[in-house]
């Protein structure tokens, strides 16, 4: 392969370990973006791509340098606009994904401070509780999370981004009947993949086996081209637990190759060996 002068990786993303054609796509919007001056939108390409092939070495590459220049984006905005909170998510966002807590820590704090001082003097406005909320989703501070949602939500009754997130904050609580009623909201009045994906997770935490499965076939049906496997994975468990072992078999050989997850691997496994077992049996 010829080498080239540029300041960027190169683009020969066909060439590398991952020749799936979804990465493909979200690597060359990433070099698109990034030739354009779209930043964020490069970054948000890339890092999706990154999500899928985390050890892939071109995305690797390309993730990093986007970085970098995101890093000098972001902070050059908070050195000409140090009061717009936004600029300071949006980096503490980048620290994170870095994992460079501290300086992420103190970024989302001080987002949290110009956005409460806007909401002193705005408390009707909608997006500084909807922006303090998110950060505070980000910090696991789902309490108060839970609070701007709300208020928010008795300001604006049907503001679905916030019932949804509400829902999320909910579900990582533990709170999930909460989760549950928010989610069911939101799928009466626009059903998508991602409100029935969660809300099966909360009725699977439930024990609530027979209403998982409905919600994770209802998401298989919704984006049958994206990797399913963790769906796969946990509807296959949900079946298991209902007694129905042939589905649970399907399922969990399915998406077995493409579990991610090491300990989500080994429990298939020995879910599939046991499944054998008692049908060999029957």
């Amino acid at each position: 392969m010829k080498k080239k002068k540029s300041s960027t990786p190169k683009n020969n993303f066909r060439q590398t370990t991952i020749a799936d054609s979804a990465l493909n796509t979200l690597y060359t919007q990433a070099r698109q973006f990034l030739d354009a001056g779209h930043l964020p939108q490069a970054a948000h390409a890339i890092h999706r791509a990154a999500a899928l092939a985390p050890k892939d070495p071109e995305i690797s590459k390309l993730c990093k340098h986007i970085n970098d220049k995101l890093y000098s984006y972001y902070s050059q905005l908070i050195r000409l606009h140090p009061n717009e909170p936004q600029h300071y998510l949006d980096r503490g966002e980048l620290y994170l994904r870095q994992g460079t807590v501290a300086k992420a820590l103190a970024d989302y704090n001080r987002a949290i401070a110009l956005l409460t001082d806007t909401i002193q003097e705005h408390p009707r406005m909608k997006k500084p509780y909807f922006d303090r909320a998110y950060a505070y989703s980000t910090l696991e501070l789902y309490t108060k999370a839970v609070d701007d949602y709300s208020t928010l939500l008795r300001l604006y009754p049907n503001d679905q981004p916030a019932r949804f997130n509400r829902a999320i904050a909910y579900y990582r609580m533990g709170q999930y009947p909460l989760a549950v009623d928010d989610l069911t909201h939101c799928i009466h009045l626009a059903p998508n993949a991602a409100c029935y994906q969660f809300r099966a997770f909360a009725y699977f935490s439930q024990g609530l086996y027979i209403d998982a499965i409905d919600d994770f076939t209802r998401v298989l049906h919704l984006s049958p081209t994206l990797d399913n496997s963790e769906i796969l994975y946990y509807r296959g468990l949900a079946f298991f637990h209902t007694g129905a072992l042939p589905q649970a078999l399907d399922d969990l050989t399915q998406c077995l190759p493409n579990l991610a997850d090491k300990d989500n691997r080994v429990n298939a496994c020995l879910v599939i060996d046991t499944c054998r077992t008692r049908l060999s049996h029957n």
